[in-house]
């Protein structure tokens, strides 16, 4: 079963346009989530299962777009993380106002094929519990490294195609950060090991540095969309606040002084 599993992981990774269809209609979104939130399922020897479910999900539903037959796509997942250097002018307070992403912004305006932005809300919340159990990684524990390895790959997934907003990230950020640190991380079978060892590649039945490396990869391509969003949001708020400066008078816009703009820089650098 748990290699059933793969193999439907496996067939649907890259956004195979002639198999997908088929195994959205086969593997329903609901069941894959039952099935990764199992509490039977989350003990350590069980977790393989919900490991591929969780991998079927990230490249099925969110990688990938939802489709309603061959060739039918009824809602898109495109790559949302952009930072966008122009806006108009008429969308920069309501940008500067809800902190969002622009991408994310502009999407939400589009009256037709508008995603469930709310669609992964169990399922983010499942990954967020289960990270903050995670408070450091021993390499012998290979099931629940494995796991942890395809959360975070997931993470990656659901913040590119824009269904975390800044309130959600903030919790994501001290388990996430934790992770990343591994000082905490034992690596050795023992539990202890040479100040030269700690850093080697070990990969055995037993031990497997491996999957504590890769995580710790993705978390930090996580943590680079992370300053993307935020420095799109940080410049809608520059530009909310130039605007306020030029409209304050209600008179239309004016230009403003270059002491008004040093004050808006400073304002903008603590924001």
């Amino acid at each position: 079963f748990n290699s059933l599993l793969s193999l439907y992981a496996s067939c649907v990774r890259g956004r195979n346009l002639r198999v997908t269809p088929t195994l959205q209609r086969l593997l329903p979104y609901e069941v894959l989530l039952a099935v990764i939130t199992d509490r039977r399922l989350n003990r350590e020897s069980h977790l393989d299962v919900p490991r591929q479910c969780v991998r079927i999900v990230r490249d099925l539903y969110v990688d990938n777009d939802l489709f309603d037959g061959p060739g039918d796509i009824v809602e898109a997942h495109p790559m949302m993380v952009v930072l966008k250097s122009v806006r108009k002018w008429g969308n920069v307070p309501t940008l500067a106002e809800r902190r969002m992403l622009t991408t994310r912004y502009l999407r939400e305006q589009q009256a037709a094929d508008q995603p469930d932005w709310t669609r992964f809300d169990e399922l983010k919340e499942y990954l967020l519990s289960f990270l903050m159990q995670t408070l450091s990684q021993d390499a012998t524990r290979i099931k629940q490294n494995a796991m942890v390895l395809e959360l975070v790959q997931l993470v990656y997934e659901l913040l590119r195609s824009g269904f975390y907003k800044a309130p959600e990230l903030r919790r994501l950020m001290s388990p996430m950060l934790r992770l990343l640190d591994g000082r905490e991380d034992v690596t050795g079978l023992e539990g202890e090991e040479e100040a030269r060892a700690r850093y080697g590649k070990v990969a055995t039945i037993r031990c497997n540095t491996v999957l504590l490396m890769e995580s710790k990869r993705v978390l930090c391509e996580v943590f680079q969309l992370i300053c993307t969003i935020r420095l799109d949001i940080r410049l809608s708020m520059l530009l909310g606040m130039y605007r306020s400066v030029v409209e304050e008078d209600g008179s239309g816009v004016r230009e403003a002084d270059p002491s008004e703009v040093r004050r808006i820089m400073s304002k903008a650098a603590t924001a």
